[in-house]
């Protein structure tokens, strides 16, 4: 036997010697979990070189047991471990685990980065089984979490094998951690039940990462950089979080599968979350603009960063450094001057008295403050229950959530207030030039409209001087020829004409100008004012087409207002149409409207000047001589007031076409016309006033009451008003649906009405006034030839205060009549009795009753504000002034104003009376800023001064 085969022999007789001294764990099945650190024996490689061939080379390794073994581990080292294992019962399917966690670390930083665990039975190797962190997923036995070191173990009853792990540290530099522990497969989590705390962490993870999309559509949506930067800052924070979870996104797909780019990654993210969170600041608070040295200064810790990073990454992958690696001392360096001067501008802002500025200042601060804190954790001098890292990133992010939205809040507002400064500019700008346009209008208007006076002036005067006598005495007669007449009375017409039009576009534009309607035959007024046009048609040779409808039934119109609009768009067209045109007029009807056409073959009007023919002093640049620029801005106006449309379509060189649509029922004209009264509608302003706003007195009232007779036989209907026209405004109506509209404009004294007729009749007439609030106090008489009890009584049930039956008493009407309205006045007394803060006792119907108890509330609510008008009552109530001050003067026979003023002194008393201030304290109370005014209208209304009073 050779000296070679000696040697071998030796050494695996030592092997077996060494192996045999080896205590052999005995694993007993009944306990699911066993720590086998008692009986591990563990040697270090310094060098690192060693393989498993050249470990079973060496006899004089010598291995120690782990409880004697220096446990202060190194990372430039690896470490060979060596534990035997048996099993009467066998073991199928257990797990080794080979470390716990790190208790200051993140979840990169955990574990063992390579763990080699080979199986002898006597000198057979069995199996060689990967793990650790620095494995390729694929490369591993469990293909599991990629920071876990472990594998499974088989054994046989009464088998002994030999396990050798070779242990390293992470690529991160961290050392190996040696702790092993056999467990059944149900148990083996039992280590990793501290990381429960991760729980937390994987609820901060999911919320970054909703956070996250929403501000980044928010940024595709809005196109925000600050959105865009925020979103950024967010995705790293989330890396940074994902480091210390187990399950991660980028540890499962992208750390399990490459880990060797664990620690640049790593190293990548926690610059990364600086430098980007500086980034948003800037955008945040806007430093370039508003605060340019804070911005220089961000610029500069974001740089900073960035080189340190650049630095960091090169030398990890030239000269494979980790963490722990002196090399990487300046890294600490760099940091701990970057949150150094980190600190004090985020101190620095937060002293700004700039919102944003404090905001994110305070933030930064607290970011800079966990990062410290952490730092502490970390090197394990304070011992806390939460990641101070992980806490500080995710409070800065729901702070900074919020601080966007109310960033965006504080844009708004200050959008806001700039648009109304610009618009108060605009305004301003607008109304200088429209008072400048104004001017010149006005000037334009005077040179036109003098000229149109001097024509016919010159015309009547140059005839006047032409036959004047001279110097025959007085007596003597001028014979003027009849030709001339006609010239000065044709003129004289024209001069009238337009001095009415001037007039009438004065009165439409105030509001003055009221349609007074009447029901009739609308074609055929049309089609007369239309024929007149054809003498002037004949006389300049121009060809005159016109079409007409059918006539409508049931058509309102007025006359004089219609008219003047059919005038003026003929004259107009006539005016500017030459010898051997056209001129055409097609009238239609569609529905509840009238469709007026006047088109001509003029010389058209040009596209810039189409907007502007209907201004007020306007004439078409050329066409001054034919005419004042008036006609066709009160057309407008008179449209207006019908509320119809008027356009003009024109081509210029071919022709203009006016198109006009107004309304001709009842139910299509405005609310400014009243219902029909023989024949006529009864003109009124819209909400019934046509005075002033300023106006200090109520609308005034006739001295005689007004009747509203309500009968569908017209002789019947006008035989009545004969009755009651000497003590009564009469106001009439054909049925119950036309009565009830003028009974809510007009609100008269007393109501006479037939219970039959068409649409709408006496009962449900006297039911729906009863039941309005505005016209329930109006008293109602029905009169009607059905003279059975059972007829009466469902009149009255209506609510009707009297019944007759036809024929019936001329004297027992007026009778009935007056002792209803006296009924009234009565109450008046009453009310004049009480005084106007007591309602109590008034014999109101409950409608009226709840209506005026409203009324007065609204008062009491307003007694101390001076600007609280009539219109402000009325608007709180639902009525229109006119309205409120008829009902008023109806119930309590008071105007809106006077209830007004006399609660207000009423109130004046019962405080002067009590003492509880002095008078301009009390005036004030009851709205009066005037005192003196105060003093006459108190004593005025209780025939005492206020200090009196206050003295007694």
């Amino acid at each position: 036997m050779d000296n070679r085969n000696v040697f071998w022999i030796f050494i695996l007789l030592l092997d077996s010697v060494q192996m045999l001294s080896q205590p052999v764990y005995e694993v007993d099945t009944s306990y699911p979990v066993h720590s086998l650190d008692k009986y591990l024996m563990v040697w270090e490689d310094t060098t690192k070189d060693f393989s498993l061939d050249s470990l079973q080379a060496r006899a004089d390794l010598h291995f120690q047991p782990w409880e004697r073994f220096d446990q202060s581990l190194h990372s430039s080292s690896a470490y060979w471990v060596k534990v035997s294992l048996t099993s009467q019962t066998g073991l199928s399917d257990w797990i080794l685990q080979f470390e716990r966690q790190y208790p200051y670390t993140t979840g990169w930083s955990r574990g063992n980065g390579k763990i080699d665990v080979f199986g002898f039975r006597k000198n057979e190797m069995l199996f060689h089984k990967k793990s650790g962190a620095d494995y390729r997923k694929s490369e591993k036995e469990i293909k599991e979490r990629w920071n876990l070191g472990r594998v499974r173990i088989d054994l046989s009853k009464n088998d002994t094998i030999q396990l050798i792990t070779r242990i390293e540290g992470t690529s991160f530099g961290f050392p190996p951690i040696i702790n092993f522990t056999l467990c059944q497969k149900d148990f083996e989590n039992h280590e990793w039940a501290a990381s429960s705390r991760s729980f937390m962490i994987r609820f901060m993870l999911g919320a970054v990462f909703i956070l996250l999309i929403y501000h980044f559509s928010l940024f595709l949506y809005l196109r925000r950089k600050v959105y865009g930067l925020f979103s950024l800052w967010l995705f790293t924070s989330f890396l940074s979080l994902s480091m210390v979870v187990d399950l991660g996104i980028p540890n499962e797909f992208i750390i399990g599968n490459y880990p060797g780019i664990r620690f640049s990654l790593w190293m990548l993210c926690s610059n990364l979350i600086w430098i980007t969170f500086w980034f948003f600041g800037r955008a945040f608070i806007d430093t370039r603009k508003r605060y340019p040295v804070f911005d220089k200064w961000i610029l500069g810790i974001a740089g900073f960063l960035l080189l340190e990073m650049v630095i960091n990454l090169s030398m990890i992958s030239i000269k494979k450094l980790g963490l722990t690696s002196p090399e990487m001392g300046f890294h600490f360096l760099f940091l701990s001057i970057c949150t150094f001067f980190g600190f004090f501008l985020a101190l620095a802002l937060a002293i700004r008295k700039d919102a944003l500025a404090r905001y994110f200042g305070i933030g930064a601060m607290i970011a800079t403050l966990s990062t410290i804190l952490g730092g502490v954790w970390q090197q394990g001098l304070i011992n806390l229950s939460f990641d101070p890292f992980v806490w500080g990133i995710f409070l800065q992010i729901i702070a900074y959530s919020f601080g966007l939205a109310y960033r965006s809040q504080l844009q708004a507002q200050a959008f806001k207030r700039a648009q109304l400064e610009l618009l108060e500019a605009e305004k301003s700008k607008i109304e200088i030039q429209h008072i400048k346009d104004l001017n010149e209008l006005k000037s334009r208007f005077f040179a036109n409209v003098s000229h149109e006076f001097r024509t016919p002036l010159t015309l009547i005067l140059g005839m006047l001087n032409r036959f004047d006598p001279g110097d025959k005495t007085e007596t003597e007669e001028a014979l003027i020829p009849k030709k001339s007449i006609d010239i000065i009375r044709r003129n004289a017409t024209r001069l009238q004409n337009l001095v009415e039009q001037l007039l009438d576009l004065s009165k439409v534009e105030s509001g003055h100008v009221l349609l007074h309607l009447k029901c009739d035959a609308l074609v055929q007024f049309v089609r007369t004012i239309v024929l007149d046009f054809e003498s002037i048609a004949r006389q300049k040779n121009i060809h005159f087409n016109t079409i007409f409808p059918a006539e409508p039934a049931g058509a309102y119109f007025d006359e004089d207002k219609l008219g003047k609009i059919v005038s003026n768009l003929l004259s107009n067209a006539f005016k500017f149409t030459p010898q051997g045109g056209t001129v055409g007029f097609r009238m239609q009807v569609e529905g509840d409207f009238i469709i007026l056409e006047v088109s001509d073959t003029g010389r058209g009007i040009h596209p810039d000047e189409v907007d502007k023919i209907f201004d007020r002093f306007y004439r078409i640049e050329g066409n001054e001589a034919k005419g004042s620029g008036i006609g066709l801005a009160l057309t407008r106006e008179l449209v207006g007031l019908h509320q119809g449309q008027i356009k003009v379509d024109s081509v210029e060189g071919s022709g203009t076409k006016f198109i006009v649509r107004l309304p001709y029922t009842l139910d299509r004209l405005p609310s400014s016309v009243k219902a029909p009264v023989n024949g006529s509608i009864m003109n009124q302003g819209q909400n019934g006033s046509l005075l002033p706003a300023e106006e200090k007195e109520e609308i005034e009232q006739s001295e005689q009451p007004e009747a509203l007779i309500v009968e569908d036989h017209e002789e019947l209907r006008e035989f009545i008003s004969q009755i009651l026209s000497p003590e009564y405004q009469v106001l009439m109506a054909e049925d119950g649906e036309q009565a009830e509209k003028i009974a809510i404009d007009r609100l008269p004294n007393i109501i006479i009405s037939d219970v039959m007729m068409p649409r709408r009749d006496g009962y449900e007439l006297t039911h729906r006034l009863k039941s309005n609030i505005k016209t329930s106090h109006i008293p109602v008489i029905l009169l009607t030839a059905k003279a059975g009890q059972e007829n009466k009584m469902s009149g009255l049930r209506q609510g009707a205060d009297a019944y007759m039956t036809k024929p019936f008493s001329e004297d027992e009407l007026l009778i009935r009549m007056k002792n209803l309205i006296q009924a009234r006045e009565e109450i008046w007394k009453q009310f004049q009795h009480l005084g106007s803060a007591v309602v109590s006792g008034l014999k109101l119907s409950s409608m009226d009753d709840r209506f005026f108890q409203q009324v007065q509330t609204v008062i009491k609510d307003h007694l101390s504000d001076e600007f609280f008008s009539v219109d402000d009552l009325a608007r709180a109530v639902g009525f229109s002034r006119s309205q409120l001050h008829r009902k008023l003067k109806a119930l309590v026979d008071k105007s809106p104003n006077q209830l007004i003023r006399e609660m207000r002194l009423q109130r004046a008393k019962v405080l002067l009376d009590a003492k509880t201030g002095n008078i301009s304290e009390i005036a004030y109370e009851v709205g009066y800023s005037n005192l003196s005014y105060f003093s006459k209208s108190f004593k005025e209304f209780f025939g005492e001064t206020p200090s009196k009073l206050l003295e007694k």
